[in-house]
């Protein structure tokens, strides 16, 4: 049985799947297809995976269980050793691991959010008092864009920007409930339930416009800012105030037809 997976740049894949002796298995495939590594996760199940890059590493979050109370563990593997290089304790679920540049992983869950090098944290933000909403991690660029609940609030959310080796580079305040956050090297777009705002890196508002009240999650590539609904996708310039993209299309193409 299929728990998850992960696919890297160079067509690597890891998988995770119930074992046959082994309470989860992780298994990693190149891309033609030839298993290059496996290994037996005894006590827990592996909830996610990743892979680097450069497809020397694999990193999982594993859950378990231990005199009635839950656990997690994040193991960081190199295909050269049979055995985890770096194993983390977390006593809250991670529920997403992501590389970042080089061999740097991200580790977030709804009250945990480190990046780690090696066998060591270099970033660990303090979620004492706000829990993590949304995390997107944008796989070209490793820019990774994050919304925190303010105290726990539906309606008051932070709003933080990290490069690639995770450094910190903006964090703004903004007094609504937050559906999606995407980004890329440029910019970061947060959907709400009236408006998708667009930030440049240094935490500048450079667009905002308003959306449907169906809408579901935004996609940035940068000069265009890609809205989901139920109804369909809008677009969006990302540095303008203004209406979608796609209903100027529509008003002009009318305006034409009645002309």
């Amino acid at each position: 049985k299929l728990l998850t997976g992960a696919i890297g740049k160079d067509g690597m894949v890891a998988i995770a799947s119930r074992g046959a002796s082994s309470q989860s298995m992780l298994t990693v495939y190149n891309k033609n297809h030839k298993e290059v590594f496996v290994w037996n996760c005894a006590a827990e199940n592996i909830i996610a995976v990743a892979v680097s890059d450069n497809g020397k590493r694999a990193a999982v979050s594993a859950v378990g269980a231990e005199n009635g109370e839950l656990y997690c563990k994040v193991h960081i593997f190199d295909f050269s050793y049979s055995e985890p290089i770096a194993s983390f304790t977390y006593a809250d679920t991670v529920s997403g691991v992501q590389f970042l540049s080089g061999n740097r992983l991200l580790v977030y869950g709804k009250n945990v959010f480190t990046v780690v090098d090696g066998d060591k944290p270099v970033l660990e933000e303090d979620l004492s008092l706000n829990t993590l909403s949304r995390v997107y991690s944008d796989d070209d660029s490793h820019y990774t864009a994050a919304v925190l609940s303010k105290y726990g609030s539906s309606a008051s959310k932070i709003i933080k920007s990290y490069d690639r080796k995770g450094k910190l580079l903006f964090e703004t305040e903004l007094p609504e409930s937050v559906k999606g956050v995407s980004c890329n090297s440029t910019y970061v777009s947060v959907l709400t339930d009236n408006y998708v705002y667009n930030y440049n890196h240094k935490g500048e508002l450079v667009g905002k416009s308003a959306v449907d009240a169906d809408c579901l999650k935004p996609f940035t590539d940068g000069k265009y800012t890609y809205v989901y609904a139920m109804s369909g996708i809008q677009c969006y310039k990302t540095t303008a105030f203004s209406e979608s993209v796609s209903e100027i299309a529509q008003s002009e193409t009318a305006s034409t037809e009645s002309a």
